[in-house]
């Protein structure tokens, strides 16, 4: 903090006396995740620098609105991305009254939500080793495939509405298959 000094223009020497605090400029360098469904917040970190714990923070979109974020270090916010169109977006930053975009290098991409239409063949032997088809929509490289108790299986993103796995060892019943996205 630094004091700042008015002088009147009366030969008075009278001086008032407030303090201004000079501060680092804030960057934004990545948003982890950097990928997120289009339906939904996504809760992301923001990496960069001159975060100060004094300053308020809200995280946003250049296509949408703003949230609070949460001072974590002064080179990391937590915040949230609203929902949006499929596609690509700037994330920015409201610090204080300064409008701070990322770099478009690094945008963050909403996509379509994942969901699972159908699971091909629908039954398997308890000893493993079926190959399986899994169709549905949202589908990416960061998707992982759980069936049952929640083992994650090895899994092959083929496109965005279908994914090859192996079904794993299992008792006799029935299974969920549940997709989770990595982000």
């Amino acid at each position: 903090m630094v004091a700042v000094e008015v002088v009147s223009e009366s030969r008075d020497v009278s001086l008032i006396t407030a303090l201004f605090e000079y501060l680092p400029p804030v960057q934004i360098f990545h948003v982890r995740p950097s990928i997120g469904a289009s339906d939904a917040h996504t809760l992301v970190t923001v990496f960069g620098s001159g975060f100060v714990r004094s300053t308020p923070f809200y995280v946003g979109t250049d296509s949408g609105g703003f949230g609070a974020a949460s001072f974590i270090s002064s080179s990391s916010l937590r915040g949230s991305v609203p929902p949006g169109q499929v596609g690509s977006v700037l994330v920015e930053l409201r610090a204080g009254d300064d409008l701070v975009s990322l770099d478009a290098g690094a945008a963050f991409s909403h996509t379509l939500p994942v969901h699972i239409n159908a699971v091909s063949p629908s039954r398997a032997s308890t000893l493993g080793g079926v190959a399986l088809t899994i169709l549905g929509a949202g589908f990416s490289p960061a998707v992982t495939v759980s069936i049952g108790a929640g083992r994650a299986v090895p899994s092959s993103f083929a496109s965005s509405s279908l994914i090859t796995c192996t079904s794993p060892a299992s008792p006799a019943g029935a299974s969920q298959v549940k997709e989770r996205v990595l982000y």
